[in-house]
């Protein structure tokens, strides 16, 4: 019985014809369009909490800091959704979309040394 029950579940647990047909037909070229976004939030953060040269593969942020900014005040809930973002004083971020490289002597993928305009 043992046997013929394990023998059930593995049939149970594959992959139909149709089932594999389905993914590979909605499969996006190039692979997946969805990625996670990173728990550390911006690059920096991500390689200091990984103590590695390089960040993690998922999706990262660049804070915006204007200059009303009151970084104490923390995260803006909006992140990069924010209405108020000329007047809003929390900190606001943007989809990072540099590629991230090893550290020669620098911050890599932070063009303009970290501040950003939103305009």
């Amino acid at each position: 019985d043992t046997e013929q029950g394990e023998e059930l579940l593995d049939l149970l647990g594959r992959q139909t014809t149709k089932e594999a047909s389905t993914v590979e037909r909605f499969k996006t070229k190039g692979g997946p369009a969805i990625r996670q976004y990173c728990q550390h939030m911006t690059k920096d953060d991500c390689r200091h909490a990984r103590k590695l040269p390089t960040a993690c593969d998922c999706l990262h942020f660049v804070r915006i800091i204007q200059p009303h900014t009151e970084a104490a005040l923390g995260d803006c809930n909006y992140l990069d959704t924010c209405n108020h973002m000329r007047t809003c004083k929390r900190i606001h971020y943007e989809l990072d979309q540099t590629m991230d490289g090893h550290m020669h002597g620098g911050i890599m993928g932070r063009p303009g040394g970290g501040m950003h305009q939103n305009m």
